[in-house]
């Protein structure tokens, strides 16, 4: 049977996008589906998810596993050998035998803003990450497993600031912010004190709040909030050191170096974080420069399987995308 596809998944915690397309670019299925984070939902539960993503996917191209040619299965949380080795030895009997590769989700982020196949990544979303590649191939990625082994960010870490400092601010203990005023009816309550019960003893869905608080974080901080002013400050900060150290490591200080910047977060209205991200980025690699990716990390992924067959990004496959994705 002639294996004319590939397959590209970007399977993140709260969404997992899966695309098949030809050899020439052009997109004949695209589907989403529940988030496939083992660390959040088991390795069990992930492996249903994705065969039933997959299925979906097939059914949609009207083609068969067997047509495929390459899978790319770009994952949040293959942080370490340990989550490479647990995926491979429990996911190999759904790509089987099909041609496939895992790797962390940082990697189609990077790959899905740049043609050539080397640069920085910074992501934040739900977490965040940063990666580099040198041209000479050498690659090196942060652990991003939690707060205590070293990682910060994203708009999990955004929305602690955000509740921290708003109940503080409640109590007299910290500095006043138009948080206590807009955060209760964000959740349809009328005070802290009803936010604080919504709060406890058992917390609401996490998503549920990162989906919202971040946002009236960078609205806030437009109407001069000057806490929500300093939250964006400090993430950037930290994720702008994180990106740098990533390039440092590689001794591509002098470079100039494509930073892509993957993730919601990084979408925000105000200008904040970008601007003390790069001036951070820029004390230490000042010929950087970053690039907002025109492609989702799930092209990433695609493009990533037809670089795993030696196919060239050409014009043609860029243009043959570009229909495909507006239809």
């Amino acid at each position: 049977m002639i294996k004319n596809y590939v397959m590209g998944i970007d399977g993140g915690a709260s969404k997992t996008q899966c695309i098949i397309g030809n050899k020439k670019g052009n997109i004949l299925a695209n589907y989403v589906g529940k988030g496939s984070s083992h660390q959040l939902y088991g390795i069990v539960k992930v492996q249903q998810i994705l065969k039933k993503i997959i299925e979906r996917t097939l059914s949609i191209a009207n083609i068969t596993m067997e047509q495929l040619d390459f899978i790319l299965i770009g994952l949040t949380g293959v942080d370490t050998l340990y989550d490479l080795d647990l995926l491979n030895s429990k996911f190999h009997n759904i790509f089987h035998p099909i041609k496939y590769k895992i790797i962390n989700d940082v990697w189609i982020a990077m790959r899905s803003g740049l043609s050539k196949s080397w640069g920085a990544v910074s992501i934040c979303g739900t977490g965040s990450n940063a990666a580099a590649r040198h041209p000479n191939g050498k690659s090196f990625q942060l652990r991003s497993i939690n707060y205590e082994l070293g990682n910060y960010g994203g708009g999990t870490d955004l929305t602690i600031e955000a509740l921290h400092y708003a109940f503080r601010a409640d109590e007299g203990t910290g500095q006043k912010t138009l948080l206590v005023e807009y955060l209760p009816p964000l959740f349809n309550l009328n005070n802290m004190e009803e936010f604080f019960n919504f709060m406890y003893p058992k917390p609401p869905d996490r998503k549920d709040l990162i989906s919202k608080i971040p946002i009236l974080i960078f609205n806030l901080a437009n109407k001069g909030d000057r806490v929500c002013q300093k939250i964006l400050i400090k993430l950037g900060n930290i994720l702008g050191k994180m990106v740098a150290g990533a390039i440092k490591n590689l001794n591509m200080e002098k470079m100039k170096v494509p930073i892509v910047m993957g993730g919601s977060i990084y979408k925000g209205n105000n200008p904040l974080l970008i601007d003390e991200f790069t001036k951070i980025v820029h004390k230490t690699a000042p010929n950087a420069f970053l690039i907002f990716p025109e492609y989702p990390p799930v092209i990433g992924a695609y493009l990533y399987a037809l670089d795993a067959l030696n196919i060239i990004q050409t014009k043609e496959i860029n243009n043959n995308m570009n229909n495909s994705l507006a239809k």
